[in-house]
């Protein structure tokens, strides 16, 4: 796995195929035994368990998808590693040190949104449905409703598929990556941050659209003060 150099007080780890698949078939919960091991493999060189992990589960069954949710405490975002429980969103924010929020990938693209004056951490699943409802451009609205101003975030964009073999046609044939970069400048972020990587082509990593459907890579951010 590779720890992206963003931010002091973020950490970001990023995973590919040689850290094994990180989804489970099972609404997406970690029973399965070499998955459950994958991630927890990733949690421990994050410093973190599992109860302190919140999951984005998206639902591809809704028609909104710029829905996001603030964890206001640590037991706000236990709820999601229960799947009873799980509360579908495509994103999840906080001020928390505890909380690690982690989101498997595979095309679609994760982006990792910092505040440095407010220390709030937000993860957005950024595919191809929540980028059609200008999400990454709400995921910024859903911040200032907690004191962010725009010029205070810095972005991270996760590996993503491309535009040459994922062409978003509803937004101009453009990638996830551009588009996601449109909105968030359009929202008045100026510092954005990717790793340049179109999943179709890298065979590092999982991709849906070339076979990959039931395999995810990851990422997992944090704020860097639960780092051990």
């Amino acid at each position: 796995m590779k720890q992206i150099a963003f931010d002091e007080h973020v950490k970001i780890f990023l995973t590919d195929k040689a850290d094994g698949n990180m989804k489970n078939p099972k609404l997406d919960r970690w029973v399965t035994p070499s998955i459950n091991e994958n991630r927890l493999t990733l949690f421990s060189a994050a410093g973190l368990t599992e109860e302190d992990i919140a999951l984005i589960k998206v639902d591809y069954s809704r028609d909104d998808f710029a829905v996001y949710r603030w964890i206001e405490e640590k037991s706000d975002a236990l709820v999601d590693i229960q799947v009873q429980n799980l509360v579908p969103s495509d994103g999840l924010a906080t001020r928390c040190s505890g909380v690690g929020i982690f989101l498997p990938l595979a095309d679609c693209m994760g982006a990792v949104i910092y505040d440095t004056k407010e220390n709030i951490l937000m993860v957005v699943h950024s595919g191809r449905h929540n980028l059609e409802q200008e999400g990454l451009s709400k995921a910024v609205q859903f911040l200032q409703r907690f004191g962010s101003r725009s010029e205070n975030l810095i972005v991270w964009l996760s590996p993503s598929a491309g535009r040459g073999n994922y062409p978003v046609l509803s937004m101009g044939n453009r990638s996830l990556e551009e588009i996601g970069r449109a909105q968030l400048m359009e929202a008045g972020v100026t510092e954005i941050f990717s790793e340049n990587i179109d999943t179709t082509m890298d065979e590092r990593y999982f991709s849906h659209s070339s076979g990959d459907t039931e395999a995810r890579f990851a990422i997992l951010a944090i704020l860097a003060d639960v780092i051990k």
